[in-house]
């Protein structure tokens, strides 16, 4: 079960990761 919730937050992490990159993106195109 400790793997499963370890893959589940590696998950999260990384959809955030790409959160953060697109909004950083669209930050740049607008300046």
């Amino acid at each position: 079960t400790a793997q499963i919730l370890i893959k589940h937050s590696k998950r999260l992490l990384c959809e955030q990761a790409e959160d953060l990159r697109d909004q950083t993106a669209a930050l740049v195109e607008d300046i």
